[in-house]
């Protein structure tokens, strides 16, 4: 009994972490191999705990394993394994299980034993019923008692844990913001300066403790209060309706920023804290003038501009919009582009410009648009997507300008153009008219004499002939008739009349090919494209131009017969394909100066694509230099001495192909060697194939 009450005595120290003995029945499990002492341990013990019992300690591990006891009761000696053996397990396989043990036979050491095995108490058999339940009792409210101060020892060991964490958490805050924050006293003094304001004002935290905070910041030079101390103590801030307060931030080394500074107010006990958190808002000061720098460009620019969100609602327009429309600015914003809708455009057309767009490519092109009175003008437009930091579309900004008047002076120009070189070409076609019928007229003088004699010798032949019906032709009449066939020289009449005949009907022909050559070319084929024969156009316009290049090439046609037509404005097109070849014939000139000799060659060929039509114009002329050729296509480019050119030749013809056929024009060349011009039409008409004329 001794060496029981020194076990008990000493269980505060043995007990495990772990038990979960409650206020419900503790949970037992008895181990014994003696089935008799089982039972009678259970009836003792079923009414005050919930006891389960084994006559193998095997079995007892494997309760342990899956649903482990409050306490186990053990006897020492048992056969199928031993008490010993089984403490040696729970003590270091289940620390939370408190162990009694049972023996009927153990001394001292067996008992020393078992108490460094863990075991809170030992029974000696024969047990009393009474003396286990007191045991066990005690063994659940030394558990209780033990779990008790373990758990506040844990929670006063938490909570100064999570004081510490707490302070270090919110100091790794604070030095980590990337705003400056400074603590304040109620006085104004510093109390901490995180990291970010000792690099904002160059000023380390020991250096700042205790200074004023007006020794690092003032106010807005702009606002008539500049003391942010005095305001911030008096609570200026909290009544400013939480507005931050800017003023001027002052460094270590005397240099200063631009600030703003968010205030809170807290109690601690008697004393006010005030906690200051600082931003340098140089690069927002920047950007804001940038801004509006933007916005005055955006104002006074000539070209009007306007901004939508990517549902393509206006944000913005410019005074260049509101001039060029006749809407203001608030009539627009909020609403949709098609408030400037002029109804000539179709479904496709806006549906071809806004998957553009929505895809995030730009598109350029113009269209038609109707101002706030009513009137139509054609504007030419760029649309571009506007980029968010992650690489959204964020909106839509479109640039655009009216061209209503240069595109009319553009249609001037052209047709100036056309009647230029109509003009230039006049002196020659007239020649070309002219050599044939010079040569008509000749055959046509020829055969007028030719006749004369025809007939005075019909005269003779019919006197002749009516004296020999009457049955009395005189031998005179036989020779003044065989004198006047003589006279008619019928052999070569014979071989001349006919000749004549021919040159006179190719002269003819030629004319007409002339006629009907200068009727195609001239033709202005109205505002609409219609198919066109590229092959007649192409021989057309060689026939009309052909005294600018006969008398320094030769020019020869490679065209394809089963050339389908095209649809094309035919008098624009003309106008290209005639530009081409007097080009080509002025290049080939200059390469012959100082050797008229030398002839050159121009070969025109068409040939059919998979959905085009090429039309090729080769020379053998003096080339394109590198530097030269990326400005061929520039207005009022040339490289042609002043009085021979206005450089518009090649600048019209980007234009007919590109824009308005929707096709491509490349140039392929060698300085020395000549140039090749590839002009490639679609088969089928592009979308919108009519072209707006303005009202």
């Amino acid at each position: 009994m001794h060496l029981r009450q020194k076990a008990v005595g000493s269980s505060a120290r043995r007990l495990r972490s772990g038990s979960h003995v409650t206020d419900a029945n503790p949970r037992v499990l008895i181990v014994d191999d003696d089935p008799v002492t089982l039972r009678l341990m259970k009836a003792a013990l079923g009414r005050e705990f919930d006891v389960s019992t084994t006559v193998s300690p095997k079995a007892a591990l494997r309760t342990l394993e899956e649903d482990p006891p409050d306490i186990l009761v053990t006897d020492l000696m048992m056969d199928e394994m031993s008490g010993e053996d089984l403490l040696r397990v729970v003590k270091e396989e289940h620390p939370g299980v408190v162990t009694l043990v049972l023996t009927g036979t153990a001394g001292k050491a067996e008992a020393i034993s078992a108490f460094k095995l863990g075991a809170y108490d030992l029974l000696e058999k024969p047990c009393q019923a009474d003396i286990v339940r007191q045991s066990l009792r005690r063994a659940c409210r030394a558990i209780k008692a033990e779990s008790l101060n373990r758990r506040l020892l844990q929670e006063l060991s938490s909570a100064v844990t999570e004081t510490q964490r707490r302070e270090a958490q919110l100091r790794t805050v604070l030095d980590t913001a990337s705003n400056g924050i400074i603590s304040l006293d109620g006085s104004g003094a510093v109390l901490s300066f995180n990291r970010a304001a000792q690099t904002m004002f160059a000023c380390a935290e020991a250096d700042a403790l205790g200074r004023p905070l007006r020794d690092f910041v003032e106010g807005d030079p702009r606002d008539a209060d500049q003391d942010l101390t005095r305001r911030i103590l008096l609570g200026s801030a909290s009544r400013a309706g939480g507005r931050p307060l800017e003023g001027i931030g002052r460094r270590g080394d005397g240099s200063t920023f631009p600030l703003e500074m968010s205030v809170g107010e807290t109690q601690d006990g008697a004393d006010r804290r005030y906690s200051v958190i600082v931003r340098d808002i140089t690069e927002r000061r920047e950007s804001e003038q940038e801004v509006r720098r933007l916005l005055t460009a955006l104002e006074q620019a000539g070209d009007a501009i306007l901004i939508t969100d990517p549902q393509g609602t206006i944000q913005y327009v410019n005074a260049a919009l509101v001039a060029a429309t006749g809407f203001a600015a608030s009539e627009v914003i909020g609403r949709n582009p098609r408030i400037f809708s002029s109804g000539r455009h179709d479904a496709g057309f806006y549906r071809e410009l806004w998957d553009t767009i929505s895809s995030g490519r730009t598109w350029t092109g113009s269209f038609f648009n109707r101002r706030k009175d009513g009137s139509i003008i054609e504007e030419q437009a760029t649309i571009s997507p506007v980029r968010d930091e992650s690489g959204g579309i964020a909106g839509y900004v479109c640039v655009k300008h009216e061209v209503t008047q240069q595109r009319a002076l553009e249609e001037q120009l052209r047709q100036a153009q056309k009647l230029e070189a109509i003009g230039q070409l006049a002196a020659g076609i007239a020649h070309e008219i002219n050599t044939p019928t010079q040569f008509v007229g000749d055959n046509v003088r020829f055969l007028e004499e030719a006749f004369g004699d025809i007939l005075g010798l019909l005269g003779v032949l019919e006197q002749l002939s009516a004296a020999v019906v009457q049955g009395g032709a005189s031998a005179e009449q036989g020779e003044e008739a065989r004198q006047a066939i003589g006279a008619a020289d019928l052999a070569y009449l014979k071989s001349e009349i006919p000749t004549s005949i021919q040159q006179s009907l190719e002269g003819v022909r030629r004319v007409m090919e002339i006629v009907r050559a200068m009727k195609d070319f001239s033709h202005m084929g109205g505002s609409e494209m219609k198919n066109l024969d590229l092959n007649r156009a192409v021989l057309s316009t060689a026939t009309v131009s052909r005294n600018e290049w006969k008398y320094v090439a030769d020019l020869e046609t490679d065209l394809d017969p089963e050339l389908p037509a095209v649809p094309c404005l035919a008098g624009e097109l003309n106008q290209v394909f005639l530009n081409m070849i007097v080009n080509a014939s002025h290049a080939i000139a200059d390469k012959a100066k100082g050797n008229p000799a030398q002839r050159g060659k121009i070969t025109i060929s068409t040939r059919r694509g998979d959905d085009c039509v090429e039309v090729r114009i080769a020379d053998t002329g003096t080339g394109i230099p590198d530097e030269v050729r990326p400005r061929i296509f520039d207005p009022f480019f040339t490289t042609k001495e002043v009085g021979k050119g206005t450089g518009q030749g090649l600048a019209i013809a980007h234009n007919v192909i590109v824009k308005k056929h929707k096709g491509t024009i490349a140039v392929e060349s060698a300085v020395g060697e000549g140039t090749t011009f590839i002009i490639r039409l679609p088969q089928n008409a592009p979308e919108r194939v009519a072209v707006e004329v303005p009202a």
